[in-house]
C-alpha cells in the first residue's frame, strides 16, 4: 500500500514538472519568436526609411544641380530668321506696318477671320488680337520708322516677347532685306531655361514661313 502510494506521489510530481517545463518552453519560444518578428519589423521599416531619405536627398542634389546649371543659360534667346524681296521700301513697308495688311500674307491672320484690329490699324499702340489653343494673343506695335516697326506679342502668364521687322538695303543684291528679330525673355525656372535652348528649332519655321509668304504675296502683286 505504501509502494503504491509512493509511486502515485512520483508520478504525479512527474507530470506537474513536465506541464511546468512544457508552458516555460511555450512562453520562452513564443517571446523568442514575437522578439524575433519584432527585430526583423524594426530592420526592414530601418531599411525603407534610409531608401527613402536617400532618394530624397539624391532628388534635391539633382535639383540643385540643374537649377544651378540653368543660371549658365541666357535669360533671353534671340531668333532672327530673313527674306531677300524684290520689292520698294515703300511696298514692304505698307505691309508690316499696317497690322490689317498681314492678313494678305501672315500665315496665322491668312487662316483666322477672328482676329480683331484696332482702328486705326497702323502707328504707335495699334493692335490685333486673336485666340490660339484658348490663349489669347495681343501684338501691340511699340515703335514705327520709315525703316522698321516693333511690336510686342502680349499672352497672359508668359512675359512679353519683342518683334522687330526691318527694311535693310544689301549693297549689290537686288531687292531688300526684311529681317524679323524676336526677342524672348525667359523666366528663371531651370524647365524654361532648358526649353530656351529649343526656341529657334521651334519657334523659328514659322517666322520664316510668315517671311517667305511675305515675300510671295509683294512679288506676284509688283
Amino acid at each position: 500500500m505504501g509502494i503504491i502510494f509512493f509511486e502515485t506521489s512520483i508520478c504525479t510530481t512527474m507530470s506537474i514538472i513536465v506541464v511546468s517545463l512544457t508552458c516555460t518552453l511555450s512562453a520562452i519560444f513564443s517571446r523568442k519568436k514575437c522578439t524575433l518578428h519584432n527585430f526583423f519589423n524594426s530592420f526592414f521599416n530601418l531599411y525603407f526609411m534610409r531608401m527613402i531619405k536617400g532618394f530624397l536627398f539624391v532628388l534635391f542634389g539633382l535639383f540643385v544641380f540643374v537649377t544651378l546649371l540653368s543660371l549658365f543659360i541666357p535669360s533671353k534667346v534671340m531668333t532672327v530668321k530673313a527674306v531677300i524681296i524684290n520689292a520698294g521700301q515703300d511696298k514692304i513697308l505698307s505691309q508690316i506696318a499696317d497690322l490689317k495688311n498681314w492678313k494678305n500674307w501672315h500665315p496665322v491672320f491668312k487662316n483666322d477671320s477672328a482676329a480683331v484690329f484696332s482702328n486705326p490699324s497702323s502707328g504707335i499702340n495699334a493692335y490685333a488680337e486673336w485666340v490660339t489653343a484658348n490663349k489669347k494673343n495681343k501684338l501691340q506695335i511699340t515703335e514705327e520708322t520709315p525703316q522698321k516697326i516693333s511690336a510686342l506679342l502680349k499672352r497672359p502668364g508668359e512675359k512679353d516677347v519683342e518683334n522687330t521687322i526691318s527694311i535693310i538695303p544689301i549693297k549689290d543684291v537686288t531687292g531688300l532685306q526684311v529681317e524679323w528679330r524676336v526677342l524672348t525673355k525667359l523666366k528663371w525656372y531651370p524647365w524654361e531655361k532648358f526649353a530656351g535652348i529649343f526656341t529657334d528649332q521651334i519657334t523659328g519655321p514659322g517666322y520664316e514661313a510668315a517671311l517667305n509668304s511675305l515675300k510671295d504675296y509683294l512679288e506676284q502683286s509688283h
